[in-house]
């Protein structure tokens, strides 16, 4: 597989800022959202944060 034209950008799902800026000249993006890592996989504070960066994503691609 020719991976040469494979390009990562990272956008701080904490943050409102940066994502529109993170899927310019995208053609495809892979999501996956938090909470992911550390030990608070379960930290009810960060569901609502988590879902509003997945809308925040979608709504960057259009």
């Amino acid at each position: 597989m020719d991976t040469a034209n494979l390009s990562f950008k990272v956008a701080d799902l904490t943050k409102p800022d940066g994502w529109s800026n993170a899927m310019e000249n995208m053609d495809y993006v892979i999501h996956t959202a938090s909470p992911l890592g550390g030990d608070n996989h379960e930290n009810p504070e960060l569901i609502p944060i988590a879902k509003k960066r997945c809308g925040k994503c979608v709504e960057c691609c259009y």
